[in-house]
């Protein structure tokens, strides 16, 4: 039986879309310093939406307010040595999940990897098993360009 529970570590896909919830749960959980790093990029760039970059801003005060709530790890060229011997690119991505893979050597069978990206979800599978991966459950869009809309013949007679 564990005697402590998961520790969950996220990317910036789905810390964004965690937004302040995760600051209503008693657990605490890890990120990557490349992730402060993609937040500060999301809030000044002039090719995100508003809506992104508000969450961005928003989640970099909550980070702020609560030091307490999380944990991060300080990226290191060190810690790429698995993406690098599998061959991987390095990228942001690979950066945030070579610093997962650090940490959780640090603390064996206790991370679970919270990703919204399904590129670095399929990436982190490799090393983490599908088992330690999770996603933020979001709302799925289902706009399809027009409205089905029924009405009586009364009605329809009303309308024209």
């Amino acid at each position: 039986m564990k005697t402590r529970p998961d520790i969950r570590f996220y990317d910036t896909c789905s810390l964004l879309a965690a937004g302040e919830s995760l600051f209503d749960k008693e657990e605490t959980f890890v990120v990557s310093s490349i992730t402060f790093k993609e937040l500060e990029n999301i809030k000044i760039s002039t090719s995100k939406d508003l809506d992104i970059k508000y969450s961005a801003r928003l989640l970099l005060h909550l980070l702020n307010e609560f030091p307490n709530k999380y944990h991060t790890v300080i990226h290191s060229i060190n810690n790429e040595k698995w993406i690098r011997d599998t061959g991987l690119e390095i990228t942001n991505d690979t950066k945030i999940l070579s610093d997962a893979i650090a940490f959780d050597q640090q603390h064996p069978d206790e991370v679970i990897f919270v990703t919204n990206d399904l590129s670095l979800k399929c990436l982190a599978n490799l090393y983490f098993g599908d088992g330690m991966i999770e996603s933020i459950p979001t709302e799925v869009d289902t706009y399809c360009g027009y409205k089905d809309i029924c009405i009586n013949n009364e009605l329809l007679a009303s309308f024209y």
